[in-house]
Parts: C-alpha cells; sequence; structure tokens
C-alpha cells in the first residue's frame, strides 16, 4: 500500500477524535464585531502611529489578560456582598470579530441566569475598550448548540448568533435571541432577588422592542465623567462617517449614554419574541 495514501477510515477516526477532544453541546453564545475595523485595515495597515493590526490585537490581549487574571466575573449585591462567581466565557476570534462562548453546566435557576451575565460582562469589558480607543461594536447573542476546540468553531448558535449581529442588529447595540429569552422568563421567578435587580438593569428593550444590553453598564450609573468621556469619543466617531447611513449606527447608544436612564424593567420584556 502507497504509505501516502489516506484511507476514509482514518480520516473519519481522526474527525471523531477531534470532536471528543472538543466541547459539544449548548452554551451561551455571543458574536460580537468591532464597527468600522474593516475601513481602518483597508486603509491604515501600514500606518505605524496608527495600525489597526496593533489595535486590534491589543483589543484583544485584553480580553486574554483579563480572563488570566479574574478567571472569574463576581457579582455582589446592594450591600458589596458577594454573591456568586462564574468563570469568564471562552474567548475565540478572527478577523475583527470575537466570539464569548458559555456553556451552561449547573440547571439552577441562579446559575443559567449569571452565566448569561457572564457573557454580558465581557461584551461589556469589551465595549468599554473599544470605545477608549475609537471604536465601538454591534452583536447578537443566542444560545444553542456549538462545537469548538479552540480553533475550529461550528453549530447552530454561532450561525445565529452571527445573523443577528449582521442582519438584524444595524446600529450600535447587542441583541439578544428569543432563546436566551426563554431561559429569562423561565427561571426569573425562581431566583433571588439581587438575580433580579441585575435583570432590572442590564438588559433592556429597544425602541423596536428587541432586547438589547442596557450600554450604561459599560461604565456604571456611578460614573458619570466615563460615560460623558464615552459620550464625546463616540461622536467624533460619528462624524468621522462619510454617509447619514452610517453616522445613523451611533445615534442610539449616544442618546441612551447622554439619558442615563435606569430601566428598572417589568418582567414582561423577557417574554420570548
Amino acid at each position: 500500500m502507497d504509505p501516502r495514501l489516506i484511507l476514509f477510515d482514518e480520516i473519519e477516526a481522526k474527525a471523531d477524535e477531534d470532536i471528543s477532544n472538543g466541547f459539544n453541546g449548548k452554551a451561551i453564545v455571543a458574536f460580537i464585531d468591532l464597527l468600522g475595523f474593516r475601513n481602518e485595515i483597508l486603509a491604515k495597515w501600514k500606518n505605524k502611529k496608527s495600525n489597526p493590526l496593533k489595535k486590534l490585537m491589543s483589543f484583544k490581549s485584553y480580553n486574554t489578560i483579563a480572563k488570566k487574571r479574574a478567571e472569574n466575573h463576581d457579582f455582589f449585591d446592594n450591600d458589596g456582598n458577594h454573591v456568586v462567581s462564574i468563570p469568564y466565557p471562552e474567548i475565540i476570534t478572527f478577523s475583527d470579530s470575537f466570539i464569548f462562548i458559555q456553556p451552561l453546566v449547573d440547571n439552577s435557576a441562579d446559575q443559567r441566569l449569571y452565566s448569561i451575565l457572564s457573557i454580558v460582562g465581557s461584551i461589556a469589558e469589551l465595549w468599554r475598550i473599544s470605545i477608549n480607543n475609537g471604536f465601538t461594536i454591534r452583536g447578537g447573542v443566542d444560545f444553542d448548540e456549538i462545537y469548538h476546540n479552540g480553533k475550529d468553531l461550528v453549530g447552530p448558535a454561532l450561525i445565529k448568533a452571527y445573523e443577528i449581529e449582521s442582519k438584524i442588529c444595524q446600529i450600535s447595540r447587542v441583541v439578544f435571541s428569543s432563546s436566551i429569552l426563554e431561559i429569562i422568563s423561565s427561571n426569573l421567578s425562581k431566583t433571588s432577588p439581587i438575580t433580579q435587580e441585575y435583570y432590572k438593569c442590564y438588559l433592556t428593550n429597544d425602541m423596536d422592542q428587541l432586547i438589547i444590553l442596557n450600554p450604561i453598564i459599560i461604565y456604571g450609573y456611578d460614573n458619570p465623567d466615563a460615560i460623558d468621556d464615552a459620550i464625546e469619543k463616540l461622536e467624533e466617531m460619528r462624524n468621522k462617517c462619510p454617509s447619514f447611513k452610517l453616522k445613523s449606527k451611533y445615534t442610539n447608544i449616544i442618546a441612551r449614554l447622554r439619558n442615563k436612564i435606569n430601566p428598572h424593567n417589568d418582567f414582561k420584556i423577557f417574554d420570548a419574541y
């Protein structure tokens, strides 16, 4: 037999081995894209003072270092008492896109709801550092089957999260799918009051009634100076846009940050679409 010949059985066995060594199951998946970064890559790839590769790798490095140092997202009650720790999501990147993956390993109401909030926290961190460096984001979040092994990534959750980001978002916001709302609505009544308080503020409904991440949590309600600085940076980004259509992508987030409204939502907003 020609030693260079690779048999089909050998290929299938290697595929089965690779699948068994990765994660293959249901998870919360967020697909996040940096708005405007494509043009930055095309226009400034060789720019030494404002190099897009350096900026992009800095964004990715921030998430890697944050995950390595903290390991968990910690949540506290109104008195500062520690409530729960949830591991950081897995982070996979390609080009100017970030994918956060958080499996649901516990069926308790609190754990399921805080797993969603761990994704929210990671997105908020990325959003903050992006704005600080001249960009904003848009994204979609879904709950479904996903396979990944650190480099390969495929599954319905990825496809749906990407479709929300690319086809539904339209503007700078992060939209949550109906499957995420089903987890929230079916668990909120079973969870602790402090968990419910998080959901009254962290997510809200947008002008088209889609559920989005509340941009104020990027900075917190008690950081008006940081919010004002973010508004100034976002207005600079908007003013550089060459068309009204592109400028409009920044209007919603600027207005929400400027109004500093605490939504204190009614839980009816989490009914599935």
